[in-house]
């Protein structure tokens, strides 16, 4: 396994293979501390091999200059746990569609002008998080594609 997480704190950033699990799993555990601090919704995640390794992966793609993922998986496998955690650790914002009576396209779209407004004009980070439950209508999956191809959505402003 290589990251850089266990120097998530040191300006420059190393990317290095991780030798000792127990060193990398203390650094979870404390994020995780960090996290449910700092969060009115508390996690409780168990750091077996596969789920480090997944943190990992996900830290590595939001890292990434527009990374992007597709995590599919059953529910309750911790999808959305490692991603908010992940996100947390790289001090990013984790935001997400609240899905109301009423929410429509335009209601999407003027969310979509807030979280592009923020990471673009504020430079702010952010993690955009979206479930299949959130899926109301299919136009929501097409502005997303289109803000992952091109990075604008064709008719937003």
């Amino acid at each position: 396994m290589f990251s850089d997480i266990l120097r998530l704190d040191v300006g420059n950033k190393e990317y290095e293979e991780i030798k000792d699990l127990k060193k990398l799993e203390k650094t979870l555990l404390d994020k995780l501390d960090d996290y449910n601090g700092d969060n009115p919704t508390k996690m409780n995640l168990v750091f077996f091999n596969e789920c480090i390794e997944h943190v990992l992966r996900i830290s590595r793609i939001l890292r990434s200059p527009r990374g992007s993922a597709m995590l599919i998986g059953v529910g309750g496998s911790g999808k959305q746990s490692l991603t908010r955690l992940a996100s947390y650790m790289l001090n990013s914002k984790t935001v997400n569609i609240e899905v109301v009576k009423g929410y429509n396209r335009d209601s999407f779209r003027e969310f979509i002008k807030l979280i592009m407004r923020a990471s673009g004009i504020d430079g702010k980070q952010q993690t955009f998080l979206f479930t299949d439950t959130q899926i109301i209508y299919e136009s929501f999956l097409e502005d997303i594609n289109n803000i992952l191809n091109s990075g604008e959505v064709p008719n937003l402003w």
